[in-house]
């Protein structure tokens, strides 16, 4: 089953999932990937390929289009990742 990996910054996307699993369950399909204030944009691109790197299909959902975690995917899907 594919995976949703939420990104986002700061804890907004482990929110999502927390809200997701009191009204749903326990969702261990959606994994959340945040860029929390004190990491570079490389620490969480190495965060985010280490969660891709798990899965053998996923959707990635970002919280803000030109924000760095949405940029940091779109140059990975860029080179192929």
């Amino acid at each position: 089953m594919k995976k949703l990996i939420l990104i986002s910054h700061g804890a907004f996307c482990e929110g999502l999932k927390e809200s997701a699993e009191m009204i749903l369950g326990e969702q261990p399909d959606i994994i959340p990937v945040p860029l929390l204030p004190e990491e570079s944009a490389e620490d969480f691109q190495a965060k985010l390929l280490a969660e891709m790197a798990k899965e053998d299909g996923f959707t990635v959902f970002a919280d803000l289009m030109g924000g760095t975690p949405a940029n940091v995917a779109a140059k990975l899907l860029m080179q192929g990742q």
